[in-house]
């Protein structure tokens, strides 16, 4: 499987509707991150440093509306259930024995807008565990420039 299929094979698990299939690309993690980011309070600045763009045109072209949509298809995709035990989806909580890779993958190229290629080129020595969460360092990049993101502990259960 490839970093570009992940998000097709998210939706699957979702059953989606096969006319939606098309939308769920790689290209999906850098959408949502920057879409996250902003509605989060992010400024244009923190936006711009996030996704590694020098425009910030290219930079704000990335952020999604619909951030009630981005919410339950974060939820899930994670399976986040409340506190209640309730859910909107009976469906299994996707088995790591299966979905480990692509949970993995989901968390890093949101957590840090990553392109497929990104993705492809992180290495055990660009993760920085300090306990608490994850520092992870991107190296190549598109734009020849090195960032670093962090994976909160929201995703970093201790």
């Amino acid at each position: 499987m490839t970093m570009a299929k992940i998000p097709n094979h998210i939706a699957n698990f979702l059953n989606l509707p096969e006319t939606l299939l098309y939308y769920y690309t790689g290209h999906r993690f850098r959408r949502t991150s920057a879409t996250l980011l902003v509605h989060g309070g992010g400024d244009s600045i923190q936006l711009k440093r996030h996704g590694g763009w020098k425009s910030s045109t290219v930079a704000e072209g990335y952020i999604d509306s619909d951030m009630n949509d981005k919410n339950e298809t974060s939820k899930n995709i994670l399976r986040v259930r409340e506190e209640t035990g309730s859910s909107n989806n009976d469906q299994e909580h996707a088995p790591d024995d299966k979905y480990l890779f692509m949970k993995v993958a989901l968390i890093i190229g949101i957590s840090g807008a990553c392109r497929k290629q990104e993705l492809r080129n992180i290495k055990p020595s660009d993760i920085q565990d300090t306990g608490k969460n994850l520092i992870i360092n991107i190296r190549d990049s598109k734009t020849k420039r090195q960032r670093s993101f962090v994976v909160s502990e929201y995703f970093y259960p201790n």
